[in-house]
């Protein structure tokens, strides 16, 4: 009996660690293992670094690149030029209403009077100037040109003064030339032929005459 009762609180007490083992079990959880996490190691990318020193490089330069850019080219004078042309060259016109061309110098203007007439003028005596009409040549107009042109000298005239024909100072096909005395000096008309073209010139000059080597010039240059 008293083996019996040995081997019953034996089991009783392997029963009773078996259950408490079986408690530590489910009151004590698992913590679960954290991983080691592993270091990385940062990877320096020298082609990006270089990139954007280039970039940088770039704006520096066009930076300094800039102020020069507002800077204007300084200009030089044609020295040359200047110094071996004629103060009075004459200037060919290039009016493009003109049916003709023709050479102004310096001192004198041209300008339209009205459709079909110009004025060429001294810059210093605005009364001194010279009226030119021109028109496609033929016989017909050539004749009108000459007998207007004289009855036009009898009405500018001074009183009892004759339109007298001269020589005409134009080198031409054909030309006539008349003058006549007026209140403020001369008024000449020339009637010419050039080529294609008939020309009427009436020159209105003071009584010295002063422009009339100048204006003897401008009509020759009519072409």
């Amino acid at each position: 009996m008293k083996k019996r009762s040995l081997a019953v609180v034996a089991m009783a007490a392997a029963l009773t660690l078996a259950a408490c083992s079986e408690d530590e079990k489910t009151t004590d959880p698992v913590e679960p293992e954290t991983p080691e996490v592993e270091e990385v190691e940062e990877v320096e990318t020298p082609e990006a670094e270089e990139v954007e020193e280039v970039e940088v490089e770039e704006k520096e330069e066009k930076v300094e690149e800039e102020p020069k850019s507002e800077e204007a080219p300084a200009v030089e004078e044609d020295v040359t030029t200047s110094a071996t042309e004629p103060v009075a060259a004459p200037i060919e016109d290039e009016n493009k209403n003109l049916n003709y061309d023709i050479d102004v110098p310096e001192g004198y203007a041209l300008s339209e009077e009205e459709p079909g007439k110009d004025i060429v003028h001294s810059e210093a005596n605005s009364e001194s100037f010279v009226r030119i009409e021109s028109e496609p040549f033929s016989e017909e107009t050539f004749n009108y040109y000459d007998t207007n042109g004289k009855e036009t000298l009898s009405f500018s005239g001074v009183e009892g003064a004759e339109v007298e024909e001269i020589d005409s100072p134009v080198q031409a096909d054909r030309a006539k030339a008349y003058r006549v005395k007026a209140d403020t000096g001369y008024v000449s008309v020339y009637v010419f032929q050039k080529g294609d073209k008939v020309v009427r010139t009436t020159v209105f000059d003071d009584a010295e005459q002063s422009n009339a080597s100048a204006f003897n010039n401008i009509i020759n240059s009519i072409r």
